[in-house]
Formats: structure tokens, sequence, C-alpha cells
């Protein structure tokens, strides 16, 4: 049976001449799925730098290895990942590029900064009016989400960790894929920063229940020109 995904449009058209009932769905289907990568790209939240690199296209560097193999095995319905490890590893551009590759196969999923997202609701609690999407919205109702750089800015504030908590439940309650970056290890003792000890242990049990801890590690890729 011929692969639809590799036909082009004007091939997929084509094809559905002469064809009916049953057989027309799965033509159909994958048109649609065509057909909505354009906008989901462009509401994807990959940062321009890295607009259009996708996870199956991407060489990875010394220390990525691994982590973009994991990464191509997480899709929707299954468990994500928590990629962790000191700054400069390709963390946030492998989550990106799998953002991508997910997106091109028609999937909705969203890029989104921790910091980015904790500035949008503190924007709206002064601007009701902001026409945009709320972000924590987004960051909820993704089919499959990154969640970049928890934990940023230090030593999280009752406010910042709730939001986190939310995110975590209303996924995990939906069974949708989430995979999330930071500096931060999954557990440690008290001399290394944690997600318990910067977030809380709340948020921590979320994660190890939502997330596969993976820690990258080698060279600072931006010092060598990669994405970090």
């Amino acid at each position: 049976m011929t692969d639809l995904t590799t036909l082009t449009v004007d091939e997929l058209h084509a094809q559905l001449r002469g064809l009916t009932g049953d057989k027309v769905k799965p033509i159909t289907t994958e048109l649609v799925r065509r057909a909505r990568i354009p906008n989901l790209l462009r509401t994807s939240g990959v940062p321009r730098t890295w607009a259009g690199v996708s996870l199956g296209e991407v060489a990875p560097q010394p220390g990525q290895q691994t982590a973009a193999r994991a990464l191509l095995r997480v899709a929707p319905g299954a468990k994500g990942l928590y990629l962790y490890g000191q700054a400069g590893h390709g963390k946030s551009y492998l989550s990106a590029a799998w953002v991508t590759w997910l997106v091109m196969r028609g999937i909705s999923a969203k890029y989104i900064r921790w910091a980015d997202l904790l500035a949008d609701v503190r924007e709206r609690m002064d601007r009701r009016d902001k026409p945009e999407p709320a972000m924590i919205d987004l960051a909820i109702g993704a089919e499959a989400l990154v969640l970049d750089d928890l934990g940023a800015g230090g030593r999280a504030t009752p406010w910042s960790v709730g939001i986190a908590e939310r995110i975590l439940d209303d996924r995990l309650g939906e069974g949708r894929v989430t995979v999330i970056t930071s500096n931060l290890a999954p557990a440690g003792p008290p001399s290394i920063p944690t997600v318990a000890g910067t977030m809380s242990a709340r948020v921590a049990s979320r994660l190890a229940e939502a997330c596969a801890p993976l820690k990258l590690s080698g060279r600072d890729l931006r010092v060598h020109g990669v994405g970090g």
C-alpha cells in the first residue's frame, strides 16, 4: 500500500480520482493534515532562530544523541521527558525541534518558555483585554507541550508554584504529553538545585509522574555555535 505521507498534494488529488466510499477517507485525512501544518507552525511558539528545524533532520551533537532518540519516541499518549542539565547542552534546541517534528505530522504542539508564561499571567492580571490567547490556556490545552526552562529565575514563589502545579495537574488529568527542560535536577542532596528545593515537593512529584528524567551533559554548545 502506498505511504500517503510520501506523496505530493497533486499526487494525493490524483489518487482520489475514481475512488469512492472508504477508500477516499485515508487520502482526505492526509490532505486535511497537510492543510493544518502552516497554521500549526505559525502558532507553535518555536523561536524564529530554530524555525524549520525538525528533530528528524537534526544531527545531534556530542551529549545530545540519547536525548534526541528519546524525544523521537515521545508522542501524544506517551510519557513525557524531563530534560535537565547545565545551560548550553541543547535542551531547548532539541525540544523546539521536537515541536516542529510533531507539527509537520499534523499534531498541535506548543513551545512555551516558563518565564514568558509567568510574564503573560502577570500582564493579564492588570490587562484583561489582551487579545492573544492566554499562554497558560495554551500550555494546558496543547496536544503536546514543551515547557522550557522551568524554575528559571531562582526560588519560586507560592504563586508561580501554583501555576506549575495547575499545568501539570491538568495535563496529567487529560493524558497530554509534556516535555519539560530545566537546569534543576529532578532530585538530589541539598547542595544542588532541585525541583523540590526550588519549586515544591508537589511539583517534583507531578513531574515524576508526567515525565521520565534524562540528563544532558557535555560541552557548552552555545560557545561552539550550536543551539542550546
